[in-house]
This record gives C-alpha cells, sequence and structure tokens, in this order.
C-alpha cells in the first residue's frame, strides 16, 4: 500500500517546475536527512528522490524539533551526515535558505514535516 502514495507524490512532483506545486495533501516517502556543510556542502536539508532527480527541502520553523530529534541520532562519515528516513510532508509554497559551503546559501523549498522516522 506504501506504493501508490509513494507513486502519487512522483507524478506529483515530476509535473511542472521540480516540485514546488503545492497540495494540501501530505505525502510519505523515503528520503535523506543530511548535511554536507563540513565538505562545502549544505547544511540540514532533506533529499527526496523525483525519478531522476533529487528534490532539495528544508522544514519549516515548526518542523524543526523533530528533524533535530534525527540529527541527535546521526553520526559524521568523513564529515558528512546523512540518515535515511520516512517522512510524511506537504510543501509550504515558502523558500528557506540554508547554509552552503564557501559562504553561500541556498534557497530551498521550505516543507511542513507532520511525521519523521529514521530507517
Amino acid at each position: 500500500m506504501k506504493i501508490i502514495p509513494a507513486f502519487l507524490f512522483l507524478i506529483m512532483f515530476s509535473c511542472g517546475d521540480k516540485g514546488t506545486e503545492l497540495s494540501d495533501e501530505f505525502v510519505t516517502v523515503e528520503a535523506k536527512l543530511v548535511n554536507q556543510l563540513p565538505v562545502d556542502g549544505c547544511g540540514w536539508h532533506f533529499t527526496v528522490p523525483l525519478g531522476d532527480e533529487w528534490g532539495q527541502y528544508v522544514a519549516d520553523d515548526h518542523s524543526e524539533a523533530k528533524v533535530d530529534n534525527i540529527i541527535s541520532q546521526v553520526a559524521s562519515n568523513n564529515g558528512i551526515f546523512e540518515i535515511k528516513v520516512n517522512i510524511t510532508f506537504r510543501l509550504t509554497g515558502k523558500t528557506k535558505e540554508v547554509q552552503c559551503g564557501w559562504g553561500k546559501k541556498a534557497a530551498m523549498d521550505e516543507i511542513e514535516v507532520k511525521e519523521l522516522k529514521a530507517l
């Protein structure tokens, strides 16, 4: 039964401009919570498979406590922090800046996290 929501999620995000379409529906997918800032990547964000691409999303302010609970479980692997998660979320329609290497910031689509579990 989890395949159907994941399939609908992929269809929803493969159309249009890379997932910025809004939906009132929450979707549940397997994703990664990553932080590659120590090796000139970007700080904490989610990478979500979108067919041939990966979407990059950052949690809204109201979801940060859920994310912090997962972050406490992550160990570094040569300066890269990564954990597989099962996430239920929806886009907020806003963007949020994430600190990246060399003092740059990236604007990522913001998401509201309803549920988050480490895998």
